[in-house]
């Protein structure tokens, strides 16, 4: 929580937790440490003095106390806590470091003037040691309390740790002393977002290039990209090297389509700032959409350093699965993202039992538990939230192909890897006619997706599809959207069944002749179960399904219907509607037919290519 920036939750639990157990060695440190990090020695000095007290033998209670002492600019303090942790038989760099620290205040580093105490501080800044910078600002306003510099500089030691009330209040006082300070300016407006805020820093300060780019995010929000570009190149203008604008614009070009071009905005990003883990990510996402996996997998490896935003990296005590050998030992297998990832890359697991050797465990999000429960071979199956086995290594499931070097030909694929029990399937084709096709329907994913808008569409715009063919249509989506019962209801054709998990929609679509769905985990369901189906996609696909084509090299038996355009679903439906047309001639063959396992199969007759759809 403390860690996630969660501060404020974290300061009243720590608090609830001292008024009950006043002693408690962890909780007076973290408070102790989150005042020091704000640039508050002095605060944070009785938490950190009751944390060694209760639990003397815990060195990093001592070098934050002792940290803190120095902070405070006790130095006679400082080294007296340092010379008792000596005798008590602590040692190391860290020590070490304490005592190089310590010996320079004696000789007079904390006694510097004013400008030198000031120049500490960036220094401090500069190398990330945000409390040392605060605690050394506040020490230059103790001197000059109205200088509006040290008072821009400690708001943004604070603000960088998190801490945005005390920031603020800091960059107010620095303009009181100098209300054109367009850098303070420039930040309070960025805090609300506040065009007001940005006209006024262009006014003192015309060729400010950070404004310029946040007014480009700004209109990127509000939908308008042609007015965001012409920002962002307005900021490059002024600033060729703002990693930021090339790294927007290639956004923009991303959502367009062309890859090639957001490529190289993105890697001109990277150049510029190397650390820079969002223009990683994205360059590594339009690659692998082109077909360049073996850059691609490289460049998305950068989700787990900031690369995604909706991603926090999970902290184990065991190493990462390299693909080398582990014989005898286990591996945790976790899944990182939605249901969909999850389904795709699950086809990893023999590859990875026959590499390393090893006991497999595969964490999934609960809803999927029930049905890769089973799983052939040494693989525990755990729901996301259930306690971990004990464990050698772990692994991601969305690294494994960077690790097998995947390619375009090397996808794993063969025969469906996904099953169900052969009596659920026998019920679900009890209850389903013979004399109709049998087809399920997917036409919106999860609306919290930052994708849905595109991904998705409205249920009325299937209406018309509907009546095609003679079939029933069975409802596979779990969310509902507001209008879609009332059109259920009034559709006799199209049946809703209460479906617990995806255990439940497994065996239901493999009774099914046909699933046709927009792309969500119930198409990565099918194509894993092996049965036909038809994605519909949007004019900018999910990096899977690559740019072109009408066949996916991650499932045999899938159909791709693209747009043609943005947001233009018309043409999709038509073509949708066309090749319904050409199946609805033999729909009524039975399912008993031998040499397709009880399924029916009209589409391998009507159009033999891949996936025979």
């Amino acid at each position: 929580m403390q860690a996630d920036g969660r501060w404020r939750e974290a300061e009243d639990i720590y608090r609830a937790i001292l008024r009950r157990c006043p002693a408690q060695p962890d909780a007076n440190h973290n408070l102790g440490i989150m005042a020091a990090q704000r640039g508050l020695p002095q605060q944070a000095l009785p938490y950190l003095r009751a944390a060694v007290l209760a639990a003397p033998g815990i060195a990093q209670f001592r070098l934050s106390h002792i940290q803190a002492l120095l902070d405070g600019g006790l130095t006679a303090a400082a080294g007296r806590e340092l010379r008792q942790s000596r005798r008590l038989g602590f040692s190391g760099t860290a020590f070490d470091d304490l005592q190089g620290r310590l010996d320079g205040a004696r000789r007079g580093l904390a006694a510097v003037d004013g400008a030198s105490l000031f120049n500490l501080a960036l220094d401090h800044h500069r190398a990330g040691r945000l409390g040392s910078a605060a605690a050394a600002y506040r020490r230059v306003l103790l001197r000059r309390p109205d200088d509006p510099l040290p008072l821009y500089w400690l708001g943004n030691a604070l603000r960088d740790q998190g801490w945005l009330a005390a920031a603020t209040a800091c960059y107010h006082r620095a303009l009181v002393g100098r209300p054109d300070f367009a850098e303070a300016l420039f930040v309070l407006a960025t805090f609300d977002d506040d065009r007001r805020g940005f006209a006024r820093v262009l006014m003192l300060k015309a060729d400010y290039p950070a404004v310029y780019c946040n007014l480009g995010t700004m209109a990127a929000v509000a939908a308008e990209p042609r007015r965001a570009m012409i920002l962002w190149r307005a900021a490059l203008a002024f600033d060729p090297a703002l990693a930021e604008a090339h790294f927007n614009l290639g956004t923009v070009d991303d959502a367009l389509g062309e890859d090639e071009i957001a490529i190289r905005r993105y890697r001109r990003a990277r150049t510029i700032l190397p650390g820079y883990a969002g223009a990683h990510v994205n360059e590594g996402l339009c690659r692998l959409r082109i077909g360049d996996y073996a850059g691609g997998w490289a460049e998305y490896e950068w989700r787990w350093h900031g690369g995604s935003p909706d991603l926090a990296p999970r902290r184990f005590a065991v190493p990462r699965w390299d693909g080398g050998p582990l014989p005898g030992r286990t591996i945790l297998l976790h899944a990182e993202q939605g249901y969909g990832d999850a389904l795709q890359f699950c086809r990893y697991l023999p590859m990875t039992a026959a590499a390393s050797g090893a006991r497999l465990v595969l964490e999934v999000p609960p809803p999927l538990k029930a049905l890769l429960t089973g799983w052939p071979g040494a693989v525990e199956v755990i729901a996301q939230g259930e306690p971990l086995p004990s464990v050698d290594a772990h692994c991601p499931l969305l690294s494994l192909p960077g690790i097998f070097r995947t390619t375009a030909d090397t996808i794993p694929d063969g025969p469906p890897y996904l099953a169900v029990a052969p009596a659920l399937v026998h019920q679900w084709r009890r209850r389903l006619s013979a004399e109709r096709p049998q087809i399920g329907v997917c036409w919106a994913g999860n609306p919290g997706n930052r994708s849905d808008h595109r991904r998705s569409l409205p249920l009325e715009q299937l209406l018309p599809l509907l009546v095609r063919g003679g079939a029933t249509w069975h409802v596979l989506q779990r969310d509902l959207r507001d209008g879609d019962y009332r059109l259920i209801s009034a559709v006799p054709w199209l049946v809703r069944h209460p479906l617990a998990d995806f255990a439940d929609t497994a065996a239901l679509v493999s009774a099914l002749d046909l699933v046709v769905s927009v792309d969500t985990a119930v198409a990565h369901l099918a194509g894993a179960l092996g049965r036909p189906t038809w994605l519909l996609l949007p004019y900018v696909a999910d990096w899977r399904w690559l740019r072109d084509g009408e066949d996916s090299p991650w499932y045999a038996s899938m159909r791709l219907f693209r747009q043609p355009a943005p947001g233009d679903w018309r043409p999709v439906l038509d073509r949708l509607a066309a090749a319904l047309d050409d199946i609805a001639p033999a729909p009524r063959r039975l399912r008993r037919g031998a040499g397709h396992g009880g399924q029916f199969r009209p589409f391998c007759e009507a159009r033999p290519t891949k996936l025979s759809i």
